[in-house]
């Protein structure tokens, strides 16, 4: 039996650590808070549990348009011109300029590589890439001179927040290509321009980060990214395809990484765009128009 005494003082040791825990969580969370342009904004890491784990399929039934003299002379641009949403990043896009300002971080015939702490701005994202490590690795799959590149992603006013895109992200010869931010988070693709074969089946991916824990939340599977991505609500569209190889557009939970629709593609998928209730995908002979069933907020 225990004393009321006894009673009273298990009760202030409760309340004491009770204090103590939440001086202690105060303290994170400041320490977490940075400072941009003098001001304190604050910074707490994601919980991803506490977003839908599981989702409804994102995309209905789709319409293909395709024709031969839509290889060359077609873009999204002469049907959605002025699209509400429009995809970053890709490999086989023309969404190049983060790519061009880093240099080449996979295999090139003439062995053109990039340099140690080149640094590009994303302007749409306010981030810069820097590049923390250059590798040679002899030659690639196809016979060309290659190197294996890791980066660093920071907010481009406040240093404080970044991640760390290390090698266990990105494979030999897959270079970074595109950027999407929500808040702290941020979406990368790493992709490779060739046969999946030429790189033992590693990479064309994508992958979240926390810019304020610093830390990797998900990776999707390989093969999952070469086209454009982008973010709509609770999903992340991207596409997967190279000539004679299968060709998927991909939806994804983006708070998960976990694979919502897989739909088999006639031909390799490159720019996305939503406008109107649809996605456009930009096909290598067209496009198609996905009607979109639910969107997740």
């Amino acid at each position: 039996m225990y004393s009321s005494r006894t009673y009273r003082f298990r009760s202030q040791n409760v309340i004491i650590s009770v204090v103590s825990m939440i001086v202690v969580a105060s303290f994170a969370l400041s320490s977490n808070a940075q400072s941009i342009d003098g001001k304190t904004a604050p910074c707490r890491p994601v919980v991803t549990e506490l977003h839908p784990q599981k989702l409804p399929p994102m995309l209905g039934k789709p319409t293909f348009f395709r024709g031969n003299n839509m290889i060359v002379d077609f873009s999204l641009d002469k049907v959605v011109p002025n699209a509400a949403v429009q995809g970053r990043g890709g490999i086989t896009t023309d969404d190049r300029k983060l790519v061009g300002a880093l240099g080449n971080c996979s295999d090139s015939p003439d062995g053109d590589s990039a340099e140690l702490r080149t640094r590009a701005t994303d302007d749409n994202t306010r981030l810069t890439v820097e590049i923390v490590g250059v590798k040679a690795l002899g030659r690639s799959g196809r016979g060309w001179p290659g190197v294996h590149c890791t980066y660093r992603v920071n907010d481009s006013a406040n240093p404080h927040l970044y991640a760390d895109v290390t090698d266990e992200t990105v494979p030999p010869l897959n270079e970074l290509t595109g950027l999407i931010r929500i808040d702290d988070v941020v979406y990368v693709t790493v992709q490779y321009n060739g046969y999946a074969k030429e790189v033992n089946g590693k990479g064309n991916l994508v992958a979240a980060f926390d810019l304020c824990a610093h830390n990797r939340l998900w990776k999707s599977p390989d093969l999952t990214s070469n086209a454009a991505m982008l973010v709509h609500g609770d999903y992340l569209v991207t596409g997967y395809g190279f000539t004679s190889e299968k060709r998927f557009l991909f939806v994804l939970n983006r708070w998960s990484g976990r694979v919502v629709q897989k739909i088999g593609l006639p031909k390799s998928p490159e720019e996305l765009r939503i406008h109107d209730g649809r996605l456009f995908v930009r096909l290598y002979d067209g496009y198609a128009v996905f009607p979109i069933e639910n969107t997740e907020k």
